[in-house]
């Protein structure tokens, strides 16, 4: 037997509690790790994402405060189940923002009659539209620029020993802070979308009086593209304001994942 290898198993077996707090990183970085927004889709980044799982649940051991092994599965379980919650905790809350600016692109290509036109999302797993698929890539370019995948993953290392594993556990207060959060979907996405929106609805009345001032005028075959132009072109100059407003719902929720691990 090689005398370093048996001096390093008996040094892990010492300290047992080392390797039941890795665990626990394990579970919390690769539920994260799989829900976050640009780093959580595609099969073609598993093994660059199972690698940073591995190096980031070691070097947050070098920090955090480890816990006992519990006596009973009981606790164990309990523990895992902490782990499971944060993970999905800090993982989802960003995809809040992504769906927010998918809910404006879809509000807008109905009001341009482009509802029907749908693209597989994979950031969501589900059919798109085409400005919500757009908007969506966006919001996670936008995210990643920002470093606010930056703040998820010193949220899942505990910031630095300020929450030591399998002890999350939601407040009260936290929980109803997450609630009111999930209403920003509608707040951007209605925001974002609002001005296409009541821009086609000024066009849709304006057509409208022109069909009964000169009925001559096929209003019906002259609509759609006049509708489609003024849509695309509007959501192309409002691109500045959507990146502003984007910006701003992915500081409140990274600010948002800050409150939930200190607590």
């Amino acid at each position: 037997m090689n005398p370093a290898l048996d001096a390093t198993i008996l040094a892990l077996a010492n300290r047992i509690d080392i390797g039941f707090s890795f665990i626990l990183y394990l579970v919390r970085f690769t539920i994260c790790f799989s829900l976050i927004p640009g780093l959580g889709q595609g099969a073609s980044g598993l093994a660059v994402r199972a690698s940073a799982i591995l190096v980031l649940a070691a070097a947050s051991l070098s920090s955090a405060i480890v816990p006992s092994v519990p006596p009973g599965w009981g606790d164990v379980v309990i523990m895992v189940a902490s782990e499971v919650a944060l993970g999905l905790l800090l993982g989802l809350l960003p995809q809040l923002i992504v769906a927010a600016t998918h809910l404006a692109g879809s509000l807008a290509s109905t009001a341009m009659g482009l509802g029907a036109a749908q693209l597989f999302d994979p950031s969501l797993g589900d059919q798109s539209s085409s400005l919500g698929k757009l908007y969506g890539d966006l919001a996670i370019i936008i995210f990643l620029l920002i470093n606010g995948h930056h703040t998820v993953i010193l949220a899942a290392s505990g910031l630095a020993g300020t929450l030591p594993p399998g002890v999350f556990a939601p407040s009260p207060n936290l929980i109803l802070q997450i609630a009111a959060a999930t209403g920003i979907i509608f707040k951007l996405g209605i925001l974002i979308a609002s001005p296409i929106i009541a821009t086609l609805l000024i066009t849709q009345f304006v057509l409208g009086i022109l069909s009964k001032t000169v009925p001559s005028v096929n209003v019906f075959f002259i609509s759609f593209p006049i509708t489609v132009a003024i849509g695309l072109s509007l959501a192309a100059a409002s691109l500045p304001s959507f990146v502003v407003v984007a910006e701003r719902g992915i500081v409140d929720i990274t600010h948002l994942l800050i409150r939930a691990v200190v607590g």
